[in-house]
């Protein structure tokens, strides 16, 4: 009879579409979309509502759902939350285990990955259950993954996880000695040894390989690459070798075409085209002034500026450096690396994310965060469900669905008790506590106790609340400061009340009128204030007003902008110009569109063309351009007949537009390309670097070029 099982469902496992057996963690064939129902929550309990809106499980529960956060069914069940613990409960509002787990999250199909404490100790392991709640794989891993009717587990030993692979009958068919399995579709499993060596399994545990392979792709067509010595081969389902590791890249269609090409060809060169050295390589990429970022053969690698390896190790790839670390992947695991090559977090994790001198990572084992030193060293002494990124006092931290936080040493500062972790101002935090708003300090004491209303900080000594249609500034002794049912937002250190009539108040932390702007009246339309002013529209016609509400400048214009750079633009009979603050025309109203002023010019349009104008109405550049771009540095781009070209500020043409791309550097030179091919040119028009490249950065570090020129690909024919 397992006989007969067993074929049935290495049968079945074959029907099931690719990317379902190879897309871990997410259910299939049972899990339900939620749009039938909706959780909901009620003084701060949660309960479900099927789609009529009617109450299928009340809201008594802490959550209804998952651990992970996300809501699905499997069938008609789902989790709940009572006391901090889980259970499975159905649509019928039948619980269907007790709450004793610590954590249930989907597996596949029919099945539940499970955590829960062993009976009379502290220690927690994973198991899985039915929807029924039937043990179906007992509690005796640190981690589980479902993975096609097999499951990954691992065990700690000492500061490793062992990892192996059983049935969902707890039979054993890759022992747990290895550092990482992971599936690679098509019924086959990547082993990965502690010597970071890759072997493939089959599904019964069957080695097929040797540990060979530094790293190894999903099965397609049945062919995988695989990377050795940073160069790729190909590999067959069965473990034979189709092309040996010699490529620099290897592409796999769909239709089973195999492509190969080798490294492109890059030199480094100063703008008299004079080479200093070359390389074969897919990126270089500068990190600092002597560490270059490499890719080759789809791996990553640190050199020195003269491309030799600062260390041995390859990646999968390689993050931007900050403050000297960078977070790194081998496969799918990451760790953290230095500029100086060091390995300081090995790539044992999930995710993770370097914050400071911290990092934040996700454990392989069970999809929990913790927070590691510059060493590798956890700093906490649990893990979470989440740690958020350092707010500037703390690591925001959820544990069982609750929230709290750690200090920059991994302390917990704040116990994970609360809904939720609001704003920070100083040593204050707002939290939700059992549905309730209220405002604690970093040593927990309570300095606001939990209201109905929601709570926003001002300050130290302040504080905004909301009460039914009315807010409430109030003292941290409970004084109310100022209250009023009209919309109060914080300014500069204001609050501003916008009364109905449109007027507004400012209103400083004691509780004065310390400003009033009255709206005019018969105001159709009343704008942001810009230098002072607002633009308005009255009678369908547009002017300005000052801060109190006074009318500056008539409401005699068609249209108008805010002021920028003391003019704003005005339409007078369909044509746009611009005016002073005394309305004093400065640009005659001739254009069809103009732009605000910035850095001293303005781009205009006649005709379909564009122009560039100064203050004085001048035109810098003529209106003959597709397209104006000015350069931090004030030069400017032009584009005409679909190229591109460059001028001075003045309107002297630098580079007339004759290029496909053109980007000025600040050198003297530009990079410019036609015909999809690269070079660099003078700001005179000289040619240094000639356009037979099919690609040139500009390394302003160390003042030179890198040209590359791209390798072909080949199609080979695999027996």
């Amino acid at each position: 009879m397992d006989r007969v099982r067993r074929i049935f469902f290495i049968f079945f496992a074959l029907l099931v579409p690719f990317n379902l057996v190879s897309n871990p963690g997410k259910p299939f064939l049972t899990a339900v979309t939620p749009g039938a129902f909706t959780p909901f929550e009620e003084n701060g309990k949660v309960g479900l509502k099927n789609e009529q809106g009617q109450i299928v499980i009340p809201a008594q529960y802490e959550s209804i759902g998952w651990s992970d956060g996300e809501f699905s069914l499997l069938g008609n069940v789902t989790g709940y939350r009572s006391k901090g613990f889980w259970g499975l409960i159905n649509t019928q509002n039948n619980k269907v285990t007790r709450a004793e787990y610590e954590e249930l999250t989907p597996g596949q199909g029919e099945i539940i990955v499970a955590r829960k404490k062993l009976p009379g100790t502290v220690t927690v392991r994973s198991g899985c259950i039915s929807l029924s709640g039937k043990q179906i794989i007992p509690f005796m891993y640190d981690g589980i993954r479902i993975e096609s009717f097999r499951a990954i587990v691992n065990t700690r030993s000492g500061n490793q996880f062992k990892h192996g692979l059983i049935d969902l009958e707890n039979r054993v068919l890759i022992p747990l000695n290895y550092q990482r399995i992971y599936p690679l579709g098509s019924l086959r499993f990547a082993v990965e040894n502690f010597e970071n060596k890759t072997a493939i399994f089959s599904e019964d545990g069957k080695q097929l390989s040797g540990f060979l392979i530094d790293s190894i792709s999903s099965f397609k067509k049945d062919l995988a690459i695989i990377y050795q010595n940073d160069l790729q081969g190909l590999i067959n389902r069965n473990g034979e070798i189709k092309l040996e590791a010699a490529r620099c890249e290897i592409r796999l269609d769909d239709d089973g075409l195999v492509s190969t090409r080798p490294s492109n060809r890059w030199v480094i060169l100063d703008g008299q085209n004079k080479a200093t050295r070359e390389l074969n390589a897919d990126t270089v990429i500068v990190v600092s002034k002597n560490l270059l970022k490499i890719k080759t053969g789809g791996k990553f690698k640190l050199t020195n500026t003269e491309f030799t390896p600062i260390t041995e190790e390859s990646f999968s790839s390689i993050g931007t450096f900050n403050n000297g670390k960078a977070y790194f992947s081998q496969g799918n695991r990451f760790g953290v690396i230095n500029k100086n090559g060091k390995l300081l977090v090995k790539p044992l994790y999930e995710k993770i994310q370097v914050v400071n001198v911290n990092a934040i990572a996700q454990l392989v084992t069970d999809h929990r965060y913790v927070l590691l030193d510059s060493g590798g060293n956890s700093l906490s002494i649990r893990s979470y469900e989440s740690i958020e990124p350092f707010n500037g006092k703390f690591f925001p931290v959820r544990n069982r669905g609750f929230w709290g936080a750690l200090n920059a040493a991994g302390k917990e500062i704040i116990a994970c008790t609360h809904d939720s972790i609001g704003q920070v101002f100083d040593d204050l935090v707002v939290v939700k506590f059992k549905g309730r708003y209220g405002v604690i300090n970093l040593k927990e004491d309570w300095m606001v106790t939990p209201q109905a209303g929601k709570i926003e900080l001002v300050n130290t000594e302040r504080y905004l609340v909301q009460n039914g249609k009315t807010k409430f500034l109030k003292s941290f002794k409970g004084e109310i400061i100022y209250f009023s049912d009209n919309p109060l937002s914080l300014k500069n250190g204001f609050l501003i009340e916008s009364l109905q009539s449109g007027s507004f108040l400012k209103i400083d932390m004691q509780g004065l009128i310390a400003e009033r702007f009255d709206r005019p009246d018969a105001v159709q339309e009343l704008y942001e204030e810009s230098e002072g002013l607002r633009a308005i529209k009255k009678d369908n016609r547009y002017g300005f007003v000052d801060s109190r509400g006074r009318l500056r400048i008539a409401n005699r214009y068609e249209n108008v902008r805010s002021f920028r750079e003391g003019l704003a633009p005005v339409m007078i009979r369909g044509r746009w110009g611009f005016i002073s603050h005394e309305d004093q025309i400065a640009v005659q109203p001739v254009y069809e569109e103009v732009e605000q002023f910035s850095n001293g010019f303005a781009k205009v349009k006649q005709r379909d063309q564009y122009g560039l104008i100064d203050k004085s109405g001048k035109l810098v550049l003529p209106v003959r351009y597709e397209a104006l771009e000015v350069l931090p540095d004030k030069r400017i781009k032009v584009k005409q007949n679909g190229m591109w070209g460059l001028s001075e500020n003045n309107g002297k043409i630098l580079l007339h537009p004759k290029f496909e791309t053109l980007t000025p550097l600040p050198n003297g030179y530009a990079i410019i390309s036609q015909n999809s091919k690269y070079g660099v040119v003078t700001l005179d028009g000289l040619s240094t670097i000639p356009q037979v490249y099919d690609g040139i950065s500009y390394d302003a570090i160390h003042d030179v070029f890198m040209a590359m020129k791209r390798t072909e690909w080949e199609v080979v024919k695999i027996q």
